[in-house]
């Protein structure tokens, strides 16, 4: 088998590969093309797509800045720059990118909702509210765009709850550095609900609703049974598996795996989880189900602002009110034995007002 062969069938079985999901196989079948027939375009290509999938995205930029020195309008090498750009933090350029394929190509429905996205955490609100409209009109993903774009425009026909998908997404992206990014944040929340609760107290079976990497085992392991977690995210449970300190793992949506389970749990720990759920009502009423008898649920909320129960920030996370989570505690059948106002986390070198609460189950 000459090279031009053997790079024909490495890209072939790369392909096939990554359509069955196996990511790694189909990179090191890419790679094994370049290497018989290094430089061919549409390697490049797939090869970029295929590491900003794994969470790589300097190393798929890399590659996809090779696509375009020799093609320079690559649709899809564009479109994919623009991604890698994004996840790098490098939004700006991510907009250029996607911008120069728009010139091109003006019905990239998809290119007009991630440009949406980006002008929109730019703080460029204008221009992010046409785009996301466009990509709504072209038939690009409405349920996250109307999410989005109401985010932006205050719409008081807010979705109550956002797009699982894009919840999923974006910790998936958080995960590689979301531990250091949240250090810089100042984010302290898992410490601060524990502080709430009697010293020394060992609480039985625990559940970290929404444990992400699993910042808060290390402190609340220790004082528990056995500390069990749910996450949307595959990337985030991977690092919180890493800990060794969870009993079982699960990737799920949370209102879902709480309604599936037996009222066993001592205390339920949801840590600035609440604001990627929006309404509440689910929530509370799955709890209270999951938890045994003087069961306690321990969390976080960022604070609304006067006037509103329920609100979707152009953070695109959810803000709730005191009045709000004590109303419906109470519908619920909770009582509200502690609630402290504390910073949550810096963001944008402002601290973010939160609410700490601990509800036990009547």
């Amino acid at each position: 088998m000459n090279d031009i062969d053997a790079a024909r069938a490495a890209f072939l079985a790369g392909v096939a590969a990554f359509e069955e999901g196996q990511l790694e196989v189909a990179e090191a079948h890419f790679e094994a093309s370049l290497a018989a027939q290094p430089g061919r375009p549409s390697t490049l290509a797939n090869l970029g797509v295929v590491r900003l999938r794994l969470g790589r995205p300097a190393q798929a930029l890399a590659a996809l800045d090779a696509v375009l020195a020799q093609q320079r309008d690559s649709h899809d090498a564009l479109l994919h720059r623009g991604l890698a750009l994004a996840e790098l933090g490098r939004l700006d350029e991510s907009v250029q990118s996607l911008d120069r394929l728009l010139a091109l190509d003006p019905r990239q429905a998809f290119a007009w909702g991630r440009r949406g996205a980006m002008l929109k955490d730019l703080g460029r609100s204008a221009e992010a509210a046409q785009s996301l409209a466009r990509a709504i009109e072209l038939g690009d993903d409405p349920e996250l765009n109307r999410f989005l774009l109401a985010s932006i425009e205050g719409d008081d026909d807010m979705p109550s709850t956002p797009p699982q998908h894009y919840v999923e997404g974006l910790f998936d992206s958080y995960a590689a550095n979301f531990d250091e990014h949240l250090e810089q944040l100042g984010y302290r929340a898992p410490a601060q609900l524990l502080a709430l609760l009697p010293p020394g107290e060992r609480f039985g079976d625990v559940l970290d609703l929404g444990c992400g990497s699993g910042l808060a085992a290390p402190l609340w392991a220790p004082r528990c049974t056995a500390l069990d977690g749910v996450d949307l995210s595959s990337r985030m449970l991977e690092r919180a598996g890493s800990r060794g300190l969870y009993r079982k793992l699960h990737q799920a949506e949370a209102v879902a795996h709480l309604a599936q389970l037996q009222p066993r749990y001592a205390l339920i720990l949801a840590a600035d989880m609440f604001i990627y759920v929006g309404a509440l009502e689910a929530m509370f009423a799955a709890a209270r189900r999951s938890l045994g008898p003087g069961g306690r649920l321990v969390f976080t909320a960022e604070e609304a602002p006067a006037g509103h129960d329920l609100l979707l920030a152009t953070s695109t996370r959810y803000l709730h009110s005191e009045a709000y989570l004590r109303r419906l505690a109470g519908a619920q059948g909770f009582e509200v034995t502690a609630l402290q106002r504390a910073p949550l986390r810096r963001d944008q070198c402002s601290w973010i007002g939160g609410l700490f609460v601990v509800l036990v189950k009547t």
